[in-house]
């Protein structure tokens, strides 16, 4: 981006504003200063967005739920191949830990997939 100011108008910036956006700062620093992370903030945006358009948090929690619960299922149903160190009361929706094989993550399970 490329502006074009006159020196006059340097420092009558919006107190709203970002510090990094308004023109003086960046012609104290020679254009130097960092901008803002625009390609993460727009796809802030965007999530918030769809999160709003999908029925807001409270349908979130439970896609969370939702999808958290068919993982366990498959984890409780492995036939030991993965397990899960929770117990089933204190799960949580939003991470899953798991170890293969038995409870330490040792590779046991290839002992009991071996033909």
């Amino acid at each position: 981006m490329v502006v074009i100011i006159h020196n006059d108008l340097l420092g009558f910036a919006l107190r709203e504003g970002l510090p990094g956006r308004e023109h003086k700062v960046q012609t104290g620093n020679n254009s130097l200063h960092n901008a803002p992370p625009c390609v993460s903030m727009y796809n802030t945006v965007l999530v918030l967005e769809w999160i709003i358009n999908n029925g807001s948090a409270a349908a979130m929690e439970k896609l969370s739920s939702i999808k958290s619960q068919m993982i366990y299922e498959i984890i409780d149903s492995s036939q030991g191949f993965c397990i899960c160190p929770m117990e089933p009361q204190n799960r949580n929706t939003m991470s899953i830990p798991f170890h293969i094989g038995d409870a330490k993550g040792d590779n046991g399970f290839r002992k009991k997939v071996s033909p």
